[in-house]
């Protein structure tokens, strides 16, 4: 595994993963396209309650981690969410 910083979204490559920081979610919108191209998993920490580019988001409800998956951004970016998976997660 690698971990890499990318400071431009139009030159990620190679990637399978990408982690996209609270302070980024102006980035949300120009991503859903890329990830959907690139078939990339996008997670995310947000706490809106639409979240468009994503696949799986975490938020933090009364002090708790919580996973919610984006069925339909996971299936645009041909991703397959394993039913173990599901069951820890808010279905949205």
């Amino acid at each position: 595994m690698e971990v890499a910083k990318y400071e431009d979204i139009n030159k990620i490559e190679g990637v399978d993963v990408l982690f996209l920081a609270k302070k980024s979610t102006s980035l949300c919108a120009k991503l859903t396209s890329i990830a959907s191209e690139k078939n990339i998993l996008v997670i995310t920490e947000m706490k809106q309650e639409n979240t468009s580019c994503s696949s799986i988001n975490f938020i933090e409800e009364q002090g708790k981690l919580k996973l919610e998956i984006y069925m339909a951004v996971a299936d645009k970016c041909g991703l397959m969410i394993s039913e173990q998976l599901k069951k820890f997660a808010t279905l949205k």
